[in-house]
């Protein structure tokens, strides 16, 4: 079992590379986030994320979520779930802050009692014109 971190900044195409995945044969479960924030208009509750409200997020028990900080909003994490998930799956890709990275990490460590293998990926929204502009050290 391998969980696969996806984290960037916002607007970076994590969403929109995620839902491309089944296109190319990749069927990759994925962790669903409980977020304070409110949703986007393609956003769907229960599949993109839960949408929850910050008091709802703060009040979820300690032993079962891991919950934290993400600039001004709350999400939180079913470990439950994830772990349930890692156990019928060869790949979880899970999308999260990079601060809640090392926590979510320790604890399902914890939980499961074993060390977890982790993979991984940033993205960054990069202007392409940007990037054409340097050129390779072979060029002139």
């Amino acid at each position: 079992m391998i969980l696969l971190r996806l984290s960037g900044h916002s607007c970076a195409g994590k969403t929109r590379l995620i839902n491309l995945l089944p296109a190319y044969g990749i069927n990759c479960p994925k962790v669903i986030r409980y977020t304070s924030r409110l949703p986007r208009k393609e956003e769907v509750d229960g599949e993109d994320f839960i949408f929850k409200t910050r008091e709802y997020i703060e009040s979820l028990p300690e032993e079962k979520f891991l919950v934290g900080l993400v600039r001004n909003i709350v999400q939180a994490f079913d470990l439950q779930q994830i772990e349930s998930n890692l156990k019928k799956n060869d790949i979880l890709l899970v999308e999260i802050y990079p601060a809640l990275w090392p926590r979510l990490i320790q604890r399902l460590e914890n939980r499961m009692q074993q060390k977890i293998t982790t993979a991984s990926v940033f993205m960054t929204a990069v202007d392409p014109a940007r990037i054409r502009k340097f050129r390779n050290k072979t060029e002139k």
